[in-house]
């Protein structure tokens, strides 16, 4: 194979290496969606009745929106939400991340509110903590889950 050969075939392994990076992909033989992106990889499975819709969470720089069959992102009482967020020099705990979420949350409307909720448990046995956050402005639910 010649050097040009060689150039353009690395070139688009590479093109659709990196366009792969960052978008949920539904797998057949799967349970669930996975995601990859930088320094991360998980498989979400939404709860039965329940829809991912990754095109409803991109502009808001969330990974995926859930909600219930025959609701939407907008309409729904209860929704969820996958968010990755990175641990740095300012949040180097998940403590810190979740305390830093819960202010910010808060700061957006005086009424709404943010409650503990039992934990729940990975496939992996790890231990990840979970909060019900009220929107008062929206009248919605978001359960939040960090593990």
């Amino acid at each position: 194979m010649n050097t040009d050969k060689t150039t353009i075939v690395f070139g688009l392994v590479i093109i659709v290496v990196t366009s792969i990076a960052g978008f949920g992909q539904n797998s057949v033989g799967t349970d669930g969606t996975i995601f990859l992106g930088r320094s991360y990889a998980f498989v979400l499975k939404e709860p039965a009745g329940w829809i991912i819709d990754q095109q409803a969470a991109r502009p808001q720089h969330l990974e995926a929106v859930l909600y219930r069959e025959g609701s939407s992102w907008r309409d729904a009482v209860a929704v969820m939400y996958a968010r990755v967020i990175y641990k740095d020099e300012t949040q180097n705990t998940v403590d810190k991340v979740i305390t830093n979420d819960v202010t910010d949350f808060l700061k957006l409307n005086k009424d709404s509110t943010v409650s503990d909720s039992p934990s729940l448990h990975t496939r992996n046995n790890k231990e990840g903590i979970s909060k019900v956050f009220y929107d008062a402005a929206n009248k919605n639910y978001y359960p939040s889950d960090r593990i």
